[in-house]
This record gives C-alpha cells, structure tokens and sequence, in this order.
C-alpha cells in the first residue's frame, strides 16, 4: 500500500513532460530506522536523481511509573523527497532534501483553582528571632484531569483509516489512568526571615 502511494505521489507530482524526460523510473521496498516503505526514483540526467518515499512502523509498549500503568500505541509515518548526486554516475550518492512529518501533542489540564487542606509548624511573623523555620503537609484537590491529543500530520492522506478513532481511544486510556490524581499532595519545608 506505501509503495503504491509513493509511486501515485511521484507520477501526480513528476507529470507526465517529466516522465518523458526521465533516465529511468524504478521502485525500492526498503526497510530501516523509520520503518518500512517504499521509493519511487526517477533519472534526472547521468548523475542526477529524484526520489519520493514514504515509510512508517508502528509499536505498542507498557511502562509502569510511579504505579500508573502506561499503554502506549506508537505509529509513525514519514515521507521524503529527495535530490540524489551520483558522482560518475555509479553507486554512491549524496542526497540532500526534505523529510514530511507530522507532530503529536499532548496536553492534561486540571482545575485552575484548587482548594487546600494541610497542616503544619512554623509562624513566620511571632515575636522572637526573625529567622524560622517552615513545614507544611496537606493536599489540594485539582478535579479530574482532562486530557486532550492533537495531531498535525503534514500529509493527513498518508494517516491509517482508524487514526482518528484510536487517537481518542488512547485519550480516555491515558485520561482514566490519570483519575487517581484528583488530589495532589502537599509537603514543603521553608525558611522566613521575618523584618
């Protein structure tokens, strides 16, 4: 399916005065660090190429911190498009071009304003010595945190059908395991100087 995309995409983008023009037309599975995927590459002249791919791999991985379990789903697509140099004209290269990619960003909102309850050691402002000591424990209650997931693919035609719906299914995931984090506890020590 990538390899089809990326040969569409070069053929939509090359023309067809540039296919007539073209040293030769040819198309490389691949498979490495971004993924597997595929390059759609036309000779330009003797030294010179164009190359147009898309590649993409996914992962799911469990992590456990600070006892919240974390599931998470990881699928990333990339697109390029490349100027290949061959000097000689043989196999070696030197590319230069861009890489398409996308961003996710994540963001988990709370209350902005959260009552507090706490207890404590320490008056700043007594008489005696102007130097004290400060110890505070209590907890503060900030809601249910509120989780929201954006993604900004640069290429959204090359996203999988179910991006969108598995996008909000990690939401809630990561929004319920959050839940436990109505209250946030409180404990500081201080130093006052009192004037």
């Amino acid at each position: 399916m990538r390899s089809r995309l990326a040969a569409a995409l070069g053929l939509v983008l090359l023309g067809p005065a540039a296919a007539a023009i073209a040293q030769g037309v040819a198309v490389a599975p691949k498979v490495g660090s971004t993924g597997a995927g595929a390059d759609l590459t036309v000779g330009l002249a003797r030294s010179w190429n164009l190359r147009i791919g898309a590649q993409g791999w996914s992962r799911s991985e469990t992590r456990r911190e600070r006892e919240i379990e974390y599931d998470a789903d990881l699928s990333l697509v990339s697109g390029e498009i490349l100027l290949d140099l061959h000097p000689g004209g043989r196999g070696f290269r030197i590319s230069a071009g861009a890489i398409v990619d996308g961003r996710l960003r994540g963001k988990v909102r709370t209350n902005d304003v959260a009552p507090y309850v706490g207890i404590g050691w320490g008056n700043a402002v007594a008489a005696g010595s102007r130097w004290r000591v400060a110890v505070d424990a209590g907890a503060f209650y900030q809601g249910k945190p509120r989780v929201s997931l954006t993604a900004e693919p640069l290429i959204p035609g090359l996203l999988p059908s179910r991006f969108s719906q598995d996008l909000e299914a990690e939401r809630r995931e990561i929004e319920d395991d959050l839940d436990s984090y109505r209250f946030y506890p409180v404990l500081s020590l201080g130093v006052s100087y009192r004037f």
